[in-house]
């Protein structure tokens, strides 16, 4: 997230822990003091840190504490959703019909269904390959069974000539007896 991102870009990026973080300032009317945050959301002081100040150096949150002077508050320091905050968050329930959080799990489905086609689509070549072989030698197991074929009636008109000639010579030695 960077600060001259457009809100759709954000989107894109937009995590997990720092969606919760913008919905719950939301949902708690705009303005809340951090360990309410931490409280909605699960994500330890710490980390909900780390992500308000990621989330303040894009402009989507502001903290509205003036007085620094007199040390952190108890409750923490109060974070405000900021109007590009709320636009971030509108579009991704109405451009996208998704949170961010669901968008990155269906393009986290999508990448995974994309391997897999893309798996399938080796295999399938690879099958392709295979019958392509198999073809061919069928194509060469049919031609030699056409040449045996015609040798093998070539060799029955043989015998035939055989018998012929055998009936004709067992005539033959007949009719000397």
């Amino acid at each position: 997230m960077e600060p001259g991102q457009e809100p759709a870009e954000i989107v894109a990026d937009l995590s997990q822990k720092p969606h919760r973080i913008l919905v719950s300032i939301q949902n708690r009317g705009g303005t809340v003091k951090k360990s309410l945050i931490t409280d909605d959301t699960d994500i330890g002081s710490s980390l909900t840190n780390y992500h308000l100040t990621n989330l303040m150096g894009a402009g989507l949150v502001e903290r509205t504490d003036e007085d620094e002077h007199e040390g952190i508050p108890r409750e923490g320091y109060t974070y405000q959703i900021t109007d590009k905050g709320e636009e971030v968050l509108e579009v991704a329930l109405e451009d996208y019909e998704t949170t961010p959080v669901e968008s990155r799990d269906i393009r986290r489905r999508f990448e995974k269904l994309e391997g897999r086609a893309e798996s399938l689509e080796q295999q399938n070549q690879k099958l392709v390959a295979k019958v392509d072989e198999l073809t061919e030698e069928n194509e060469r197991f049919e031609g030699r069974i056409e040449e045996l074929t015609k040798e093998n009636e070539r060799l029955e008109g043989r015998i035939d000539d055989m018998r012929d000639a055998n009936s004709k010579l067992w005539e033959d030695v007949q009719s000397l007896k």
